[in-house]
């Protein structure tokens, strides 16, 4: 699979002023299917990491 797309959407959102972040994961299959690789328990963190803080941010949430 190649990465440009997601990186050219990436820049796209940036550009746009959109809170997004890019990670690229090594081992795991497209999309991430939250099987039980490390991997794909570090996306699953970062997931919940980047919408807590998005939650307390823009909605006053507290994680």
């Amino acid at each position: 699979m190649s990465l440009q797309p997601a990186a050219r959407m990436h820049r796209a959102l940036r550009a746009a002023g959109v809170d997004a972040e890019l990670h690229v994961l090594e081992s795991c299959s497209h999309g991430g299917f939250m099987a039980d690789a490390p991997e794909e328990r570090e996306l699953a963190d970062e997931i919940r990491r980047f919408v807590a803080a998005r939650l307390a941010t823009d909605c006053g949430v507290t994680p």
